[in-house]
Parts: structure tokens; C-alpha cells; sequence
């Protein structure tokens, strides 16, 4: 793993902390339904950034 995909990793381990905090009562089903629904967030937003980057890597190489 990339050390930005480490970065989303915390920010999803953080912030899974604080939704189960404010979803304290509510069912299992709505906690876990959420939980995937943030992984799926932070998954494709790191995914984002590596296509953002190699495609900023493409740009810059000269042609020849």
C-alpha cells in the first residue's frame, strides 16, 4: 500500500469510531450498512488518487 492509501486507511479507522459513536442505538443492520457504505467512500477516493497521480506522472514525462 501507497503511504495515501495508508493516510485513508486511518481516516476510515477514525472515522468508523465516530459514526458507531453517534449510531450507538440504532440495529446492527443500519451500523453495518453505513460501515460498508464509508469503505466503499474511502476505497474509490484512494483509488481517485492514484489515477489522479499516474495520470499527473503521464502528463509530465516528455514525448519523443
Amino acid at each position: 500500500m501507497s503511504r495515501i492509501q495508508n493516510y485513508y486507511l486511518a481516516g476510515f479507522i477514525f472515522s468508523s469510531a465516530m459514526l458507531n459513536m453517534f449510531l450507538e442505538h440504532e440495529s446492527v443492520g443500519i451500523k453495518v450498512l453505513c460501515l460498508i457504505l464509508l469503505l466503499g467512500n474511502f476505497a474509490f477516493a484512494a483509488l481517485f488518487h492514484n489515477l489522479k497521480s499516474k495520470v499527473a506522472g503521464y502528463k509530465n514525462k516528455p514525448l519523443e
